[in-house]
Protein backbone atom coordinates (compact mmCIF):
# COMPACT_ATOMS: atom_id res chain seq x y z
CA UNK A 1 0.00 0.00 0.00
CA UNK A 2 1.11 3.22 -0.56
CA UNK A 3 0.75 6.65 1.64
CA UNK A 4 -1.65 7.76 -0.91
CA UNK A 5 -3.86 4.99 -0.04
CA UNK A 6 -3.62 5.22 3.62
CA UNK A 7 -3.59 9.11 4.51
CA UNK A 8 -6.55 9.68 1.92
CA UNK A 9 -7.54 12.03 -0.61
CA UNK A 10 -4.09 14.31 1.04
CA UNK A 11 -1.26 13.54 -0.38
CA UNK A 12 -2.62 11.93 -3.70
CA UNK A 13 -0.15 11.27 -6.41
CA UNK A 14 2.73 11.59 -3.71
CA UNK A 15 2.79 7.42 -3.74
CA UNK A 16 5.17 7.09 -0.74
CA UNK A 17 6.14 3.54 0.26
CA UNK A 18 5.10 2.91 3.88
CA UNK A 19 7.58 -0.07 4.23
CA UNK A 20 10.69 2.36 3.77
CA UNK A 21 8.91 4.27 6.59
CA UNK A 22 9.54 0.86 9.15
CA UNK A 23 12.41 0.64 10.83
CA UNK A 24 13.52 -2.42 13.23
CA UNK A 25 15.06 -3.15 16.34
CA UNK A 26 18.12 -3.52 14.83
CA UNK A 27 18.41 -0.40 13.27
CA UNK A 28 17.06 1.69 15.78
CA UNK A 29 20.22 0.27 17.89
CA UNK A 30 22.41 1.06 14.82
CA UNK A 31 20.81 5.08 14.53
CA UNK A 32 21.54 5.05 18.35
CA UNK A 33 25.38 3.60 18.42
CA UNK A 34 26.02 6.01 15.42
CA UNK A 35 24.26 8.77 16.72
CA UNK A 36 26.28 7.57 20.01
CA UNK A 37 29.24 7.98 18.03
CA UNK A 38 28.78 11.14 16.85
CA UNK A 39 29.44 13.16 20.20
CA UNK A 40 31.99 14.65 21.34
CA UNK A 41 34.57 13.85 23.75
CA UNK A 42 33.58 15.87 26.40
CA UNK A 43 29.80 14.55 26.42
CA UNK A 44 28.78 12.43 28.68
CA UNK A 45 28.54 8.77 27.65
CA UNK A 46 25.24 7.50 26.40
CA UNK A 47 24.40 3.86 27.15
CA UNK A 48 22.70 2.24 24.03
CA UNK A 49 21.83 -1.65 26.09
CA UNK A 50 21.30 -1.94 29.76
CA UNK A 51 24.27 -3.25 31.88
CA UNK A 52 27.12 -3.00 29.52
CA UNK A 53 28.51 0.13 31.69
CA UNK A 54 30.24 -1.09 35.33
CA UNK A 55 29.90 2.41 36.29
CA UNK A 56 25.86 1.87 35.91
CA UNK A 57 25.12 1.69 39.82
CA UNK A 58 27.01 5.37 40.39
CA UNK A 59 23.86 7.83 38.17
CA UNK A 60 21.17 5.18 39.11
CA UNK A 61 22.39 6.01 43.10
CA UNK A 62 22.73 9.89 42.13
CA UNK A 63 18.81 9.44 40.74
CA UNK A 64 17.10 7.77 43.81
CA UNK A 65 19.20 10.43 45.82
CA UNK A 66 17.51 13.15 43.90
CA UNK A 67 14.02 11.66 43.90
CA UNK A 68 14.35 10.68 47.56
CA UNK A 69 14.70 14.64 48.19
CA UNK A 70 11.49 14.89 46.16
CA UNK A 71 9.55 12.71 47.68
CA UNK A 72 10.99 14.00 51.69
CA UNK A 73 9.64 17.52 49.92
CA UNK A 74 6.49 16.39 48.87
CA UNK A 75 5.91 14.57 52.29
CA UNK A 76 6.65 17.52 54.62
CA UNK A 77 4.04 19.87 52.16
CA UNK A 78 1.99 17.30 52.42
CA UNK A 79 1.83 17.25 56.41
CA UNK A 80 2.45 20.94 56.87
CA UNK A 81 6.15 20.60 57.76
CA UNK A 82 7.43 22.40 54.70
CA UNK A 83 7.93 25.88 56.52
CA UNK A 84 9.22 24.36 60.13
CA UNK A 85 10.46 21.32 59.87
CA UNK A 86 10.36 20.42 63.97
CA UNK A 87 6.32 20.70 63.74
CA UNK A 88 3.55 20.37 62.31
CA UNK A 89 1.55 23.62 61.01
CA UNK A 90 -2.51 23.45 60.98
CA UNK A 91 -4.23 24.37 57.44
CA UNK A 92 -4.76 28.39 58.37
CA UNK A 93 -1.00 28.54 59.94
CA UNK A 94 0.22 26.67 56.08
CA UNK A 95 -2.24 28.85 54.30
CA UNK A 96 -1.14 31.59 55.22
CA UNK A 97 2.26 31.48 55.11
CA UNK A 98 1.80 30.19 51.13
CA UNK A 99 0.18 33.42 50.86
CA UNK A 100 2.54 35.68 52.38
CA UNK A 101 5.58 33.79 49.74
CA UNK A 102 3.11 34.33 46.86
CA UNK A 103 3.15 37.71 47.54
CA UNK A 104 6.37 38.39 48.45
CA UNK A 105 8.44 40.73 45.91
CA UNK A 106 11.48 38.85 46.03
CA UNK A 107 9.53 35.76 44.82
CA UNK A 108 7.17 37.66 42.41
CA UNK A 109 9.85 39.44 40.41
CA UNK A 110 11.36 36.22 39.06
CA UNK A 111 8.07 34.99 37.99
CA UNK A 112 7.92 37.82 35.09
CA UNK A 113 10.71 39.06 33.04
CA UNK A 114 9.41 42.24 33.05
CA UNK A 115 8.18 43.47 36.24
CA UNK A 116 9.91 46.84 37.18
CA UNK A 117 8.72 48.20 40.78
CA UNK A 118 10.33 51.25 39.80
CA UNK A 119 8.03 52.33 36.91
Amino acid sequence: RTAATIAGPTVIGNPISVTSAVTTVSDETSLATSFAASLSKKAAPINIVPGDDPNESEPTEALNKKALAIVTRVREKLTGRDFIHEQELDVNKQVHLLILQATANENLCQCYIGWCPFW
